[in-house]
């Protein structure tokens, strides 16, 4: 192995942890906040581009140099996307359900 190919390879976990960690770790505040806003009711909002912490993980596992972890990079943007999609159509079916509520007390 080459120096070029070990900077190469160094730099590529680099990139992997740096890039990975953060994306990792926003989806990871999303679900925090969402579980505190749906069951203690606290109005804590989740990150508010939900969708930049898929792309940050997806591609910190790009980066990564082994092939496995390479194939399911689409995971985390799937995740991420879906459980945005998921909470929105909660909170969009709990307002109508108020709503709902409130016009038959009324």
């Amino acid at each position: 192995m080459h120096a070029y190919d070990i900077f190469v390879y160094v730099f590529r976990w680099l990139l992997a942890i740096v890039f990975g960690g953060l994306g990792w770790w926003i989806i990871a505040a999303n679900f925090h906040g969402v579980y505190l806003w749906l069951v203690r009711r606290e109005h804590h909002s989740p990150m508010p581009i939900p969708v930049i912490a898929g792309l940050f993980a997806l591609a910190g596992m790009n980066f990564c140099p082994i092939m496995q972890v390479r194939k399911l990079a689409w995971v985390p943007l799937v995740i991420d996307v879906g459980f945005f999609v998921t909470v929105m159509t909660i909170g969009l079916l709990m307002q109508f359900y108020e709503a709902r509520k409130k016009k038959h007390d009324a």
